[in-house]
């Protein structure tokens, strides 16, 4: 095991600190929580928070030492992604109660009640969206303004799929916090960040909305157009052409192209190098250490590396060698130093 380090996670980023019971209740009661520590040692309690404030997120660090029981009040209008970090947590969620640890996130929704139980010292990475901000995506999904609250399923699975993917974002947004201001000073950084974790908790994650959202990706367009949409997501590392999608559509390319365009807002090749931008982005954050940038776009279909670059960077704000750096640097040490926090 790695050797513990001196502080806990985003010290450079604290909020609150105290290892006093009574100043823990009261701040935690500022930010509509009420907290129990009857259950544990009082002398454990080291209550920590550290984190930085987005224009609609929250990411940051949380441990409170000693067991406690934490409920929500009414007041509160956000939801709160919580990834513990050492021993199961027990969180209740509505009437849904789930025991989570390094491999099972949770999420809350404002409109449930929600519990946490903690055993230890509760260490936990969370990111809270608010209300405003997750409805903003939704509407821009659905195309209209929502009707209900959202209101998602607690248990997120870390392991594997969306859940895998929105725990390496969490941790890269860690890393990137914990060694410079780039998330926090750069609005096209946030941005993007804001919204792939809004857009892949509302897509990914089992919500009311999720059948809604489903049809209306399958009803947007046409049969000829449905056709090649999924031949471009099958084939992003092949060449393609106009009349590759001539022969898959079935329509002339002119008719298509406008057919496409009516439906997603770009053509079919802008909607190919978008997602193979997103796959290779993707890649690049699970790389293995021994993985190059060109390798991984070349085998998605890139092969001007050079205009590659310049587009990635655009749109993420970084480079692809950056990414691949601070990934490695993510997957090599962030799961052992949040399990070896003090």
């Amino acid at each position: 095991m790695m050797p513990r380090p001196a502080e806990p996670i985003l010290s450079r980023l604290g909020r609150f600190q105290t290892q006093d019971a009574d100043e823990a209740r009261a701040f935690l009661r500022t930010k509509e929580y009420e907290v129990d520590f009857s259950h544990g040692d009082a002398r454990q309690i080291d209550l920590r928070i550290n984190g930085v404030y987005l224009p609609g997120v929250y990411v940051g660090y949380y441990q409170s030492g000693a067991p406690l029981v934490a409920r929500s009040n009414p007041g509160r209008h956000d939801y709160w992604i919580n990834l513990p970090l050492e021993e199961p947590i027990s969180a209740t969620i509505g009437t849904e109660t789930m025991i989570c640890g390094p491999q099972q996130a949770f999420v809350s929704s404002p409109t449930l009640s929600y519990v946490v139980r903690t055993h230890g010292r509760g260490a936990r990475v969370h990111v809270q969206i608010t209300e405003e901000r997750l409805n903003r995506q939704l509407t821009a999904l659905l195309g209209e303004a929502p009707s209900v609250p959202v209101v998602f399923t607690g248990l997120i699975d870390l392991t594997k799929g969306y859940g895998r993917s929105l725990g390496m974002y969490v941790g890269l947004a860690i890393s990137d916090l914990e060694g410079s201001d780039a998330l926090q000073n750069n609005p096209i950084v946030t941005g993007l960040f804001e919204e792939c974790i809004t857009t892949k908790l509302l897509l990914g994650h089992p919500n009311n909305y999720s059948d809604v959202l489903c049809r209306r990706q399958k009803s947007i367009a046409p049969a000829s157009v449905k056709r090649v949409m999924e031949y471009l997501n099958a084939e992003l590392a092949s060449p393609v052409g106009i009349a590759d999608l001539v022969v898959v559509s079935g329509v002339a390319g002119r008719i298509q192209l406008k057919h496409f365009k009516d439906a997603y807002g770009v053509s079919p090749m802008q909607y190919l190098r978008s997602v193979r931008l997103d796959k290779v982005r993707e890649a690049l954050l699970c790389a293995a250490h021994a993985e190059s940038v060109s390798a991984i776009a070349l085998g998605l279909g890139f092969t001007h590396l050079g205009r590659f670059s310049v587009e990635y960077r655009r749109r993420y704000g970084e480079s692809p060698s950056q990414t691949l750096a601070r990934s490695e640097r993510t997957n090599q040490h962030w799961g052992e130093r949040l399990r070896a926090q003090p």
